[in-house]
């Protein structure tokens, strides 16, 4: 309604005011519209922290990366204490490892809080960007986290036992793609 009155008369609303009506919609159900006004307030100049994580938070549910990345990358640069800094890291490190971008990858994950008490899925991730970037000795420290973590843990596994033992080969199987529990004669 404010935002009409203005346009009625030709003149822009102030830009906290697309950025207020953005987030209300946003919040009430109306998220594309509530997306449209935030990118409004953005084009005059205006982005603060919750409008930035709803901007993320709809283009990642509607599979828009390159929109969620610009994003994601522009908060982490503007909010590096940021309340949702952990959230988005870890989309961070998610997206560059998608696009195959492994040293981008490396630094998302070590802006994590507490990366030793991240989810091993996270900490896998991190380890594939260490090993295609080169960084072998990180990479086997991730390793040998993963494996203090979880003593099944394929990578973990792979790091502490030689290739040609009959530890790694129980957890290979005999077709040397995995299967927990098919050994082999040692």
């Amino acid at each position: 309604e404010i935002i009409a009155k203005y346009e009625a008369k030709h003149i822009s609303a102030p830009v906290e005011v697309y950025a207020s009506a953005g987030k209300s919609l946003y919040y009430s159900g109306r998220e594309k519209d509530g997306i449209d006004l935030l990118y409004k307030a953005e084009v005059m100049g205006y982005d603060d922290e919750l409008g930035l994580i709803m901007k993320i938070k709809y283009y990642g549910k509607i599979d828009n990366h390159s929109k969620e990345l610009d994003n994601l990358e522009k908060y982490q640069n503007m909010y590096r204490n940021g309340d949702e800094i952990q959230y988005v890291s870890i989309r961070l490190l998610k997206r560059y490892m998608q696009m195959k971008e492994y040293q981008k990858a490396q630094k998302a994950y070590e802006q994590i809080k507490e990366p030793e008490s991240a989810e091993i899925e996270l900490m896998e991730l991190y380890h594939t960007a260490l090993t295609q970037s080169g960084a072998k000795e990180k990479a086997n420290m991730v390793a040998q986290k993963l494996f203090n973590a979880d003593p099944t843990n394929f990578i973990g596994l792979n790091y502490m036992a030689p290739a040609d033992s009959g530890i790694t080969r129980m957890y290979l199987g005999s077709n040397g793609h995995g299967g927990v529990g098919s050994t082999l004669p040692v």
